[in-house]
């Protein structure tokens, strides 16, 4: 049983690394035509944007992991949840950074996570500005692309790097529409991995 679980494990590392690059992909496609997009705001947040481009990456992955996969559950940034209950969950933020995506920053990734009986099993970042796939299955390490990663040596905060981010959106009212993060999460979050 061990052995098939592992299997079942390992097909779904393999789709989740293919369908953050095909997912990102296809938002670069968007990116690079993105004045053209229509974008909505979420609730009464100015910083809290989506666009077409986010809800059609995450339903061409939703798709992809529903034929591959229909027995799993699926928590999507942009259309909520279906089998939210169900053993393996995926969890996908399309475009993590939409908002530098629709500014023209090149900070921008697909984000994807499993999770198996409410435990992270898989986590799998692309960046299709870089070209790097960050990606890791619960005790096989780390990887940038097809190398290991080699976590920093610091062992104090003072050695280190840090990634700092806010979203204080109210007092941001009174002076600007818009005040930018220069990084989506995910990609900050990776870039630790290596020490960057």
């Amino acid at each position: 049983m061990q052995s098939q679980e592992s299997e079942a494990l390992q097909a779904r590392y393999r789709l989740a690394c293919e369908l953050a690059k095909a997912g990102a992909e296809l938002a670069f496609e968007y990116y690079q035509q993105r004045e053209a997009l229509t974008v909505d705001h979420k609730g009464d947040d100015l910083q809290d944007v989506v666009s077409v481009a986010d809800k059609r990456v995450e339903a061409f992955v939703k798709q992809r992991i529903q034929s591959a996969f229909p027995e799993d559950g699926f928590l999507g940034e942009e259309s909520g949840a279906r089998l939210p209950d169900a053993r393996v969950l995926w969890v996908v933020d399309p475009i993590d950074g939409t908002s530098c995506f629709l500014n023209g920053l090149h900070t921008w990734c697909l984000s994807l996570a499993i999770v198996a009986d409410g435990e992270p099993v898989i986590g799998v970042v692309y960046d299709p500005n870089h070209r790097e796939l960050f990606h890791a299955l619960r005790g096989h390490g780390a990887w940038l692309n097809d190398a290991p990663i080699r976590p920093h040596p610091a062992t104090t905060v003072k050695e280190g790097v840090m990634g700092v981010g806010t979203r204080i959106a109210s007092p941001r009212r009174t002076f600007c529409r818009f005040c930018r993060r220069c990084s989506a999460t995910a990609a900050c979050l990776s870039a630790t991995a290596p020490g960057r």
